[in-house]
């Protein structure tokens, strides 16, 4: 978290506003999800473009000096499929996210020449999507939803399955976080029709760790109403949950700090 109390930073720190249309894709649709730094003057953003016949992956570098954001290039193919997460990784990017409602996982090399995937996981169910990744060396670990449950499929850095794992749960991850050898997940378990903060953890294998919270999961009651975690860091050696509560009938920010032991 940015603690900005005390200081200037209002509607005047604004460097640069950029609005970029994809590949000149005219009409059609197209965001940025997620962005990755490259180096101090240098940033990947992914998401997707609407392409009219469907959505495609869109990945794109810009640089930025002196407060203004340049363009600088694009996926070099066009690739089925739109972008949730994306981090860096040996030699390029991973990219998590969905094509044709499957949980979906992509590799772009540095220069975004082009694209290996989707590399697709079902576990054994008709829908799903994949909404976070985290790298720890040579390993991937991609982390999302199966049919309705949350699921992680663990990569190498070519691509290759090591492991894949859904909870015996209703939820979704949105999180992730790998500290010790350990992957930290983090996102909603729905119970009896009411969603809430879940927190769990695996070992690199994607074996449950049961000496976490007493069952490998714990799950966090933050209002009367829905709760869910959507992203998930590492801070000051703590594990910090954001996400959403619903209070007084509206949905606001909800934040939850967990001990690592």
């Amino acid at each position: 978290m940015l603690n900005i109390a005390g200081t200037s930073f209002n509607s005047t720190s604004v460097e640069d506003v950029t609005v970029y249309d994809y590949e000149g894709s005219g009409s059609f649709d197209d965001a940025a999800q997620s962005v990755v730094v490259e180096s101090a003057s240098q940033f990947v953003v992914g998401g997707y473009v609407n392409s009219g016949s469907g959505l495609q992956i869109a990945v794109s570098r810009f640089s930025f000096s002196g407060g203004s954001i340049s363009h600088v290039e694009d996926l070099g193919v066009s690739v089925s499929g739109s972008v949730h997460a994306l981090a860096a990784r040996s030699g390029g990017f991973i990219a998590a996210g969905a094509s044709g409602n499957v949980f979906s996982t992509y590799l772009i090399p540095s220069d975004l020449g082009n694209a290996t995937g989707p590399i697709q996981q079902s576990f054994g169910e008709s829908s799903g999507r994949a909404d976070t990744v985290v790298v720890s060396g040579a390993n991937l670990y991609v982390a999302g939803t199966a049919g309705t449950s949350p699921a992680i499929a663990k990569y190498d850095n070519s691509g290759n399955l090591l492991a894949t794992k859904k909870l015996s749960m209703v939820g979704n991850l949105n999180g992730a976080v790998f500290l010790s050898n350990k992957l930290i997940v983090a996102g909603q378990q729905t119970t009896s029709g009411t969603r809430d903060f879940l927190l769990a953890r695996l070992d690199a294998n994607l074996n449950e760790d049961t000496s976490f919270a007493g069952g490998s999961s714990l799950r966090t009651t933050v209002s009367s109403g829905n709760d869910e975690a959507l992203g998930l860091a590492l801070v000051n050696n703590r594990f910090v949950a954001a996400g959403s509560a619903f209070l007084s009938g509206s949905t606001d920010q909800a934040i939850v700090r967990y001990r690592t032991e």
